[in-house]
């Protein structure tokens, strides 16, 4: 994976990491159980196929024997052969003769475990001869007749299965069915004499693991769920943590810029200072020696471009200068009066914004809170800034509107302009330094913003759309 796709996308690493998880530990726990679960019905069907279908294995070599034991009889006593019908019987009329405790007796061991639940014992046409149960108890002769096929209403259920079994001389094994007791399948096996099916041997078996089999399926549905919602959890603190590392890491870049900005701005200020200086005296000695009488307009031009270049110096040096912990310290201990602060900016910028067609109106909620981690100075600097990159911002005709009011943990201080706002793109770089769209701004004045409000301990949003003006919110708090 390419090492710069991955840095770009750094923030869809967390999903990527629990959508993987959730499928690799989710999918694997299903896989398991469902082989697991596929292996043991598969081995439950094959030892009742066994049981069924050697028990009617049973029957077949026990009529045998009878009908040896009788033809041989007849071989030692021919006189008998008049009752040749009642010796040698017809296979189904065997079967129909057969004590009422044959299938116990026929039974093995084993059905004595709780597994193997009931054995019938059905004729050619379905119906039934012989029942040993550990529930059902049914009266042989107990059966309606329903055309060719004489199939008692309790095994109604089982009626394609004890057909199908009949018709094609195989052995037929039931779907799984719930009943009040637990789950339970039964298999079918016919009786084959003479190659035609004479009848049935079905075995009913009691599926002990399927009801746990349900508990763990149960069981891991609630691991499943609780896993997702912890992977959930853990990848949004996971998203959190990388947020915040994104974060520090974007601010001791900022930091390392501005440390190399305030020593090359320190070096550049002092070169600069100089020869202004020089020139300001300069100024001053030309207008006392040539302009005695009148003063000359030229010459106050040299000193208010002087001023304002050691202005735009100064600016230069509070937006570089590092925050020492002494003074983050002493800001920690400041606060000031929003409320006051905004009415005197108000009434110092008011002819301002009426010089320029615009309407600047103050909304200050009654009984405002203190500010804390800022003095007067660096609250009057930030409403300053913003107040008048609104002006800048705004067209004549549109309005400037100052909101402070209480929130629950702080003071929220809007500016909110009628310009003509920012681009995405723009709104990305507004705090970045010297980034301006001003043909003579320097690209300080947000930055600066920006940087004050953090020191303060406070967050600052920006919201902005082309054409519908833009919102800086800074939140302080209490």
């Amino acid at each position: 994976m390419n090492p710069g796709w991955l840095h770009r996308n750094r923030t869809l690493l967390p999903f990527f990491i629990a959508l993987t998880a959730l499928i690799v530990l989710n999918g694997a726990s299903w896989w398991a159980y469902r082989i697991a679960s596929s292996e043991l019905r598969d081995n439950f069907r094959r030892n009742v196929t066994s049981l069924s279908e050697f028990l009617a294995r049973q029957v077949e070599i026990a009529y045998q024997e009878d009908l040896e034991k009788n033809l041989l009889f007849l071989e030692n006593s021919p006189e008998s052969a008049a009752g040749i019908e009642e010796l040698v019987p017809d296979f189904e009329n065997w079967l129909t003769s057969l004590p009422k405790t044959f299938l116990k007796d026929l039974a093995p061991k084993e059905m004595a475990n709780p597994l193997f639940h009931d054995l019938y014992l059905l004729g050619s046409k379905g119906g039934v001869l012989q029942t040993w149960s550990g529930e059902l108890a049914l009266d042989a002769t107990s059966e309606i007749s329903a055309g060719m096929w004489n199939i008692h209403p309790l095994f109604s259920g089982d009626r394609q299965a004890i057909i199908g079994s009949l018709t094609s001389s195989d052995t037929v094994v039931t779907d799984e069915e719930l009943a009040a007791s637990g789950f339970f399948l039964t298999c079918y096996s016919p009786i084959v004499f003479n190659n035609r099916c004479r009848g049935l041997v079905g075995v009913r078996a009691n599926i002990l693991f399927a009801d746990r089999l349900a508990k763990m399926r149960r069981g891991l549905i609630l691991a499943a769920a609780i896993g997702s919602i912890l992977i959930a959890l853990l990848t949004a603190m996971f998203y959190a943590v990388l947020g915040r590392l994104d974060r520090m890491q974007a601010r001791m870049e900022q930091r390392e810029r501005l440390a190399q900005l305030g020593q090359m701005v320190s070096i550049v200020a002092h070169e600069i200072r100089n020869p202004l200086g020089i020139i300001e005296q300069t100024s001053d000695l030309i207008r006392r020696k040539y302009s005695k009488d009148e003063p000359d307009p030229l010459l106050g031009y040299i000193s208010e471009e002087v001023d304002r270049l050691n202005r735009l110096v100064n600016r230069f040096l509070d937006f570089a200068r590092p925050s020492s912990d002494q003074a983050a310290e002493a800001r920690g201990e400041r606060s000031c009066d929003l409320a006051r602060e905004i009415e005197e900016i108000h009434g110092l910028l008011l002819p301002q914004a009426d010089s320029k067609s615009i309407e600047f109106a103050i909304e200050v909620e009654e009984g405002l809170s203190q500010v804390r981690n800022i003095d007067r100075e660096g609250m009057k600097q930030i409403l300053l800034n913003l107040i008048l990159n609104a002006f800048d911002a705004t067209p004549p005709g549109g309005s400037v509107r100052v909101v402070a009011r209480s929130e629950t943990g702080g003071v929220i201080l809007r500016v909110i302009d009628e310009g003509d706002g920012m681009t995405p793109e723009q709104l990305k770089k507004a705090t970045d330094p010297f980034y301006t769209t001003k043909e003579k701004g320097s690209g300080l004045g947000l930055a600066l913003v920006a940087k004050m409000v953090e020191e303060a301990g406070a967050t600052l949003e920006i919201g902005s759309s082309p054409g519908e003006g833009s919102c800086f919110t800074i939140s302080f708090d209490n």
